[in-house]
């Protein structure tokens, strides 16, 4: 009886420590591609046939949509357009 509440206690106690890395993760992802999103502004390649460059900010508001799912990826562009509003230079 012993080994049962054992085994029990620690699935129990498993259980409930599995969301917390995961949400960790999650916010760490957000943050890190709204961080991308920003310095990927910076780098362009011009083009010649049009005076419009293309950046890698479009890649990485993309790449974070495939990564994060629409959720994840609609609250790093929000927290990058955030970023903007509080007058950080991006």
């Amino acid at each position: 009886m012993d080994l049962y509440m054992a085994k029990s206690e620690a699935r129990y106690w498993a259980r409930r420590a599995l969301p917390l890395p995961r949400a960790v993760g999650k916010a760490m992802g957000i943050g890190a591609f709204s961080l991308m999103t920003a310095l990927g502004a910076f780098v362009y390649i011009p083009l010649p046939f049009t005076p419009v460059p293309l950046t890698f900010q479009t890649f990485f508001a993309l790449l974070s949509g495939a990564f994060l799912g629409k959720g994840g990826g609609a609250l790093s562009q929000g927290v990058y357009i955030l970023m903007g509003s509080m007058g950080l230079p991006i």
